[in-house]
């Protein structure tokens, strides 16, 4: 059974009507006076031909509602405190107000969608074209040369290998950060507790990579022994050798 679509002589619902009964008589949808409203609206109601009870209900329930706010108006407004101590008077209407603009907003947005629809009708859409599972173009002869077909080949391999992983072994480290640790400690045991980073490091190192492994690796254990309170490490300017120093064991 399909929903009952509630559509008297020229409104769809009561609000539609409301909204008509506003802008006909042009009044402020912020500040609707509900005793006109009230009267044109029951006035409209007793003009329709329309005797079927499940087919006006929702006009009578909205004609009662606008009842109950024109009675309400008539009392004192009843007051509430918002959070910087301001009073404010409650507005029986606001409700209403809030239900028209979403209506309105709603009904805008349908004749958008629906002006939209019928511009969309005018269009004639193609329907897809699917190509076949192999499709040969022959070149004609002298069209490409063989150096033209080389160099497209190389480009086809260069975009293929720019896109394939890279593999990077990761070599085991030679010094621990432990094993570094131990030197230093020595080193500073021999030199009666102060010694320079610099003489730290490997003298003479194989190769770069050696000497940057050392170098980082004998940073990192100084680092270590600085946050455990073993030394201290001092530095005049930032170009200076860093001086180490080993702190006494409380």
């Amino acid at each position: 059974m399909t929903g009952l679509k509630l559509v008297l002589p020229e409104f769809e619902g009561p609000l539609d009507l409301l909204l008509y009964l506003i802008k006909a008589s042009k009044i402020d949808i912020y500040d609707i006076p509900i005793a006109e409203i009230t009267n044109q609206y029951l006035a409209y109601l007793h003009q329709m031909n329309v005797m079927k009870l499940e087919t006006v209900g929702d006009y009578l329930v909205m004609a009662s509602n606008l009842m109950e706010i024109k009675s309400k108006l008539l009392l004192p407004k009843p007051e509430i405190l918002t959070e910087d101590d301001q009073v404010i008077a409650m507005d029986p209407r606001d409700e209403l107000v809030s239900q028209l603009l979403s209506y309105q907003a709603y009904k805008t947005a349908a004749a958008d969608l629906k002006a939209k629809e019928a511009a969309r009708a005018q269009y004639h859409v193609k329907s897809a074209t699917t190509a076949t599972n192999r499709l040969d173009i022959p070149l004609q002869t002298g069209v490409v040369s063989l150096n033209q077909l080389q160099q497209t080949m190389n480009l086809i391999l260069q975009r293929k290998l720019a896109k394939a992983p890279v593999k990077r072994a990761i070599k085991r480290e030679n010094v621990s950060i432990r094993a570094q640790i131990t030197k230093i400690l020595d080193y500073l045991k021999m030199n009666q507790g102060l010694v320079q980073f610099s003489a730290l490091l490997i003298p003479e190192p194989a190769d770069a990579t050696q000497a940057l492994d050392d170098t980082v690796t004998t940073f990192l254990a100084v680092l270590e022994l600085a946050k455990n309170g073993q030394v201290d490490c001092q530095q005049n300017d930032y170009q200076d050798d860093l001086w180490i120093q080993k702190l006494k064991e409380a």
